[in-house]
C-alpha cells in the first residue's frame, strides 16, 4: 500500500465486476491520492480486473443451496446486509463514497443518512433512461436523492442536462469523461488491404437494441449489394443473436457476418488489429435505454488507431470527431450508415489520418490516468465543500 495515500474513497458497484465493466476498472486502480476500498453484491471476474480491498455483502447466489438462499433472504429481509455494509464504512473511515449507478446511490443512502460521509454517486444512462421509463418511481426516488446527496458524476453534457431535467441541482453535478488505459492499446495504422481481401468492419457490443447491430447489418448490406468487398464481426453476447442470425440469413449475407460472445478485453484488442473500420450505430431503444454517455469502446477502437462511424446519440459527440476521427450520422438512419461505409470503402487513403486523429483525441481528453486526476479533483472539492 502506498503510504502517500492519505484519503480513502469507498466504492459501491453492485456487480465487481461484470466483464464489460474495464470503465469503471479504470476509475478505481489509476487514483494516486486516493486509497480504494470496493463493497460490492456480486463478484466475479478479480482475475481479470485485481484490485486489493474488496469486500463482498451478503446476497442470494443462484449456484448456492436452497438453505444458504434462504439465509441469504432472511439477511436480506432483516437488513443485515446494510448493517454490514454499515459496520465496513465506519471500519475503513472513508474520506468520500463514490457509488456507481445512480439506482444503487439511491438504495445505499441510508450511508449518507447515518454517517454524514461526502456521498457521490455516478450515472451512466441506464439508471436515468431505462428504469425512469420501466418504473416511474424512480423519478420521486432520484428527486429525494438529489436533495440527500453531496455530488453526481456524469461523462459528458447530454448526461448532466437529463439530470438536472430531472431535479438535480446544477451545482451539483460534474462531468468527469469516461477514460483507458493507453499502455494497453496499441496503435497500428490502417491500410487498404490487398484487392482480393475483403474491407473488414467491426462491432464489439452486447447484442441489446440500443447498440444498433440491427441498423449496421441492414446498412452493410445495402453497401454488400454495390458491389464492395466487406466483411462485418459482430463481438458480443445478448438477447438479439438469434433475431439477428435470422436477418443475415434472410438477407443472404451469412458468408459475409461473423458473430464471436463477449470475450475479454486483451481479446478485444487482438481482433481490433484484425479489422480496418469500427462501426457502432447506438440508438434510444424503444424501452427507453440509452448509453448515457457513450461506449467506451469507441474510444479503444480510436485510440487503436481505427475510424469509426458511429451516431449523434448521447455524448457521443463528444467522444468520436465528426468529419476528423469517424463520421457521425443520426440514429436510425440506415441510408446515411451505408453511404459512410461505402464512403470509408472507397477512400482507405484517409484511414490512417483519421486513426492518428482518433489516438491523439483520446490521449488528450479520455486518457484513464489524466481522468483519475480530474475525478480526485471532484473528490477534493467535494470533501472541501461544507
Amino acid at each position: 500500500m502506498n503510504k502517500d495515500r492519505n484519503r480513502l474513497v469507498l466504492h459501491y458497484v453492485w456487480k465487481y465486476l461484470f466483464l464489460t465493466g474495464g470503465w469503471i476498472y479504470c476509475q478505481i486502480v489509476h487514483l494516486t491520492r486516493y486509497q480504494s476500498v470496493i463493497v460490492t453484491g456480486i463478484i466475479e471476474n478479480v482475475d481479470i480486473y485485481p484490485a486489493s480491498h474488496i469486500h463482498v455483502l451478503p446476497r442470494i447466489n443462484h449456484k448456492q443451496s436452497v438453505l444458504v438462499k434462504l439465509l441469504n433472504s432472511l439477511v436480506h429481509f432483516l437488513h443485515l446486509d446494510q448493517l454490514y455494509f454499515l459496520l465496513l464504512t465506519m471500519f475503513h473511515n472513508p474520506d468520500v463514497i463514490h457509488v456507481h449507478f445512480g439506482n444503487s446511490g439511491w438504495e445505499n443512502l441510508f450511508l449518507r443518512k447515518l454517517l454524514q460521509k461526502k456521498y457521490i454517486v455516478s450515472f451512466y444512462g441506464y439508471d436515468y433512461s431505462y428504469l425512469i421509463k420501466q418504473e416511474s418511481i424512480w423519478k420521486k426516488r432520484y428527486k429525494i436523492l438529489f436533495q440527500k446527496a453531496d455530488a453526481f458524476i456524469t461523462e459528458g453534457p447530454y448526461a448532466r442536462k437529463t439530470l438536472i431535467s430531472l431535479g438535480c441541482p446544477e451545482q451539483k453535478v460534474f462531468e468527469n469523461h469516461l477514460g483507458v488505459d493507453l499502455s494497453r492499446i496499441d496503435y497500428f495504422e490502417r491500410k487498404i488491404p490487398d484487392r482480393n481481401e475483403p474491407i473488414k468492419l467491426l462491432q464489439i457490443a452486447s447484442l441489446i437494441e440500443k447498440k444498433g447491430h440491427l441498423f449496421s447489418v441492414q446498412a452493410f448490406a445495402k453497401a454488400l449489394k454495390q458491389g464492395h468487398n466487406l466483411s462485418l464481426t459482430f463481438v458480443g453476447s445478448g438477447e438479439l443473436r438469434q433475431l439477428l442470425e435470422k436477418i443475415v440469413c434472410d438477407l443472404g449475407i451469412k458468408e459475409h457476418i461473423s458473430f464471436i460472445p463477449t470475450i475479454p478485453y486483451k481479446e478485444v484488442l487482438d481482433i481490433a488489429r484484425e479489422h480496418h473500420i469500427f462501426i457502432h450505430p447506438s440508438v434510444h431503444a424503444s424501452d427507453g435505454n440509452c448509453e448515457g454517455g457513450a461506449p467506451v469502446v469507441l474510444l479503444d477502437m480510436q485510440a487503436s488507431g481505427m475510424p469509426i462511424i458511429s451516431t449523434k446519440h448521447c455524448d457521443i459527440p463528444c467522444y468520436v470527431l465528426d468529419g476528423v476521427s469517424g463520421f457521425l450520422v443520426e440514429e436510425k438512419n440506415i441510408e446515411a450508415l451505408t453511404e459512410k461505409i461505402i464512403y470509408l470503402a472507397n477512400h482507405g487513403e484517409i484511414w490512417p489520418e483519421m486513426g492518428r486523429k482518433g489516438r491523439e483525441h483520446v490521449q488528450k481528453e479520455f486518457n484513464a490516468i489524466i481522468q483519475a486526476r480530474r475525478l480526485e479533483i471532484i473528490y477534493d472539492k467535494v470533501i472541501n465543500t461544507k
